[in-house]
């Protein structure tokens, strides 16, 4: 089984190495106050969306199959946190049982399995129940398939043999063993059977086997006995736990993959929760070359045509004396728009802290060090 909700046909890989400006990049455009925001407090979370962003697409078909997934999470986000809050409940759930001391041992490790799986089948079937009760709201490629392999791959008859086959692994019946004499009258081929169907009744009063019984003070008659079952179960507790790993491992996917999701989702609230006009209208655009502190100029169409030559040239001089004391990064105060009152600026969002992603405004950027250049050979000039 498999998750698939970020690529469309493998998983995500997030153990890849972070690039290696990962920790200055991090640190000049503040990342962690974005990744802080969409983990809400989980340290998981946090841990996904960093190495989720720093692993970025370049395929436009996986870019275009994951916005789909997002927007079946934006639509549906109570569905997404059931899913998050469920896979890390079976993975809890799963750490909670203790193999013991001889956890190595076939035997040892055969009931630990069964025990972790009975649990794992529990969430598999919650599972199942939530995503056949709201298929119909999902419309993405991804979540569609998702729930389609669930109802496909965990039907009732999957739930049925497994508990039947888990319980038959209990052994309440007794634990019935083959093995063949090989050189030197050894045992050899050990291998656990199926017993055959009989009642209580018959399997006490059979006497068509031979038996024997072990006193309760022979240690070594019970180590033997011991050993011979390791010898039987270890084929079957090595099956056994491999397909709890399985289990697990889709268990574990799926948290990863749905909280990625999780934390776009935390990140749309929070902006909506600000009141931030996610996706505003304007017919301008940027446009520019260089982009730093000291390089910003605001040229306005309007100011462009309406002014006169000696309001540019005194709007130029302005300019050039604040690119001449910035630095980059520095904070560069921008004048109100002429022209216009203050609910029609642009740029009234930026000035009380607030940030408007996807607005597109319309700005010349000049780089930096022409005006230098310019302004030094003004001075020599004077």
């Amino acid at each position: 089984m498999k998750a698939f909700l970020m690529h469309r046909d493998e998983d995500v890989n997030l153990q890849l190495e972070l690039p290696a400006n990962e920790a200055a990049l991090t640190q000049d455009l503040e990342l962690n106050a974005i990744f802080a925001t969409m983990a809400a407090g989980d340290p998981f979370l946090f841990e996904v969306t960093k190495r989720a962003l720093f692993s970025s697409l370049r395929d436009p078909g996986a870019i275009v199959y994951r916005q789909r997934v997002l927007a079946d999470c934006l639509e549906n986000p109570s569905i997404v946190r059931e899913l998050y809050s469920l896979a890390g409940e079976a993975i809890k759930a799963d750490n909670s049982i203790w193999g013991g001391l001889s956890r190595d041992t076939p035997k040892s490790m055969l009931r630990s399995s069964v025990q972790k799986l009975e649990l794992l089948v529990g969430f598999l079937r919650r599972l199942r129940q939530v995503t056949d009760e709201h298929a119909a709201e999902f419309d993405s490629e991804g979540f569609t398939r998702f729930c389609a392999m669930l109802a496909e791959e965990l039907d009732d008859d999957y739930f049925d043999v497994v508990d039947a086959q888990l319980k038959e692994l209990k052994f309440r019946g007794g634990m019935l063993l083959s093995s063949q004499l090989s050189a030197g009258n050894k045992g050899s081929r050990y291998m656990l059977r199926q017993p055959p169907e009989q009642s209580w009744f018959e399997r006490v009063f059979d006497r068509s086997r031979y038996s024997f019984t072990i006193p309760d003070r022979d240690e070594n008659g019970f180590r033997a006995l011991g050993e011979l079952e390791d010898r039987g179960l270890n084929l079957v507790a090595n099956a056994l736990t491999q397909s709890r790993d399985h289990v697990l491992s889709f268990f574990v996917m799926l948290r990863t993959e749905v909280g990625f999701y999780l934390a776009c989702v935390n990140l749309h609230e929070r902006l909506a929760e600000r009141t931030v006009d996610l996706l505003p209208r304007s017919s301008g655009f940027w446009r520019g070359r260089t982009l730093r502190a000291g390089s910003l100029r605001r040229r306005p169409d309007v100011d462009r045509r309406s002014a006169s030559g000696g309001q540019r040239r005194q709007r130029r001089r302005q300019t050039a004396g604040d690119d001449h004391g910035s630095q980059p990064g520095r904070k560069v105060d921008l004048p109100p728009q002429r022209g216009c009152g203050a609910a029609d600026d642009p740029m009234r969002h930026v000035r009380s802290g607030r940030v408007v992603p996807r607005q597109r405004l319309r700005w010349d950027l000049h780089a930096l060090q022409a005006r230098r250049r310019r302004e030094h050979g003004e001075r020599q000039a004077r």
